[in-house]
């Protein structure tokens, strides 16, 4: 029988004073590591990649099919705190929701907005989400990617970053920003604010030449 003794239990003002201090943050701020929804030993330091800026590393040997992440999916009537991942359908709520001061010596907050956003491999042809993970992935992008952001087969409230193959401790974590499929009405936006958005970056890098959307295996996938 397990036991939990009142005294153990945090006060619920306490509770509610961490969680809106989380959500004080931008996502590109927050700790990379506590709380993050990473299921494996990370560290971010910086990418192997030329002027790729910050990258993500396993510290420890991952199997293919192996959960590498897990966050909680929310809706623009709240903050993204660390874990979870903002799901927004239209412009105005995701400017509303993502309304941070810029941060000194980073990019513009409308330019991160551009920046991390995404979306999972497995959407349909006519999505019209954009995701924004808390804190960000921090990974970069190749043709030949070790991990695909991806739905589950069965709907639970969570996005998982699920393992394509074997990686050993050390390896950097990549992904194909190609399997975005970003809705237009963020690509318009992205139009006014200015920078590229990932989905677009990755065909200007690696081209279309033999990508095909939705293509990913996930089928070892060891969904919880």
């Amino acid at each position: 029988m397990v036991v939990i003794l009142e005294a153990t239990r945090p006060d619920d003002s306490c509770v509610k004073d961490v969680i809106e201090e989380q959500q004080a943050l931008p996502p590109w701020v927050m700790d990379p590591y506590k709380d993050s929804g990473f299921l494996v030993q990370t560290e971010v330091k910086e990418s192997s990649v030329p002027g790729g800026g910050s990258g993500r590393y396993v510290l420890e040997d991952v199997k293919k099919g192996q959960i590498v992440r897990m966050t909680t999916l929310i809706g623009p009537h709240e903050k993204p705190r660390p874990g979870t991942t903002l799901v927004t359908n239209n412009a105005k709520a995701l400017l509303d929701c993502l309304n941070y001061k810029d941060v000194k010596g980073m990019p513009t907050n409308n330019e991160q907005i551009v920046h991390f956003a995404g979306t999972p491999f497995n959407v349909s042809e006519d999505n019209e989400s954009v995701y924004h993970w808390a804190p960000f992935n921090c990974t970069n992008h190749s043709s030949d990617p070790n991990i695909v952001l991806a739905l589950p087969p069965v709907e639970d409230g969570h996005l998982y970053l699920v393992a394509l193959r074997d990686m050993v401790a050390g390896d950097e974590l990549f992904h194909d920003y190609r399997a975005h499929t970003l809705p237009s009405w963020f690509t318009d936006l992205c139009t006014a604010l200015g920078p590229v958005p990932a989905e677009h970056l990755g065909y200007q890098i690696s081209g279309s030449e033999g990508f095909v959307k939705r293509s990913e295996d996930v089928s070892m996938a060891q969904w919880p």
